[in-house]
């Protein structure tokens, strides 16, 4: 199955973090983790804009968000 990437306005709704946290949530565990940037985010070319997505399983897991609310969410 493929992985499935959400922006990070849509990361913000789905967990209710601000923007700036989720980032600095990022470099933490990139930091503290050794984390590979590529296998946790993706920049893709909407239109004019460039966005960045972050992996939809991998937020849900490192912040520990039940799969029941990633459920109501998907509906």
């Amino acid at each position: 199955m493929e992985q499935e990437f959400i922006t990070i306005a849509e990361a913000v709704r789905l967990t209710g973090q601000s923007d700036s946290d989720l980032m600095r949530f990022l470099k933490d565990r990139m930091e503290s983790g050794g984390l590979d940037l590529e296998s946790i985010t993706r920049k893709e070319q909407r239109g004019s804009r460039m966005m960045y997505l972050i992996s939809k399983a991998f937020l849900l897991g490192e912040l520990g968000i039940a799969q029941s609310l990633q459920d109501n969410v998907s509906q």
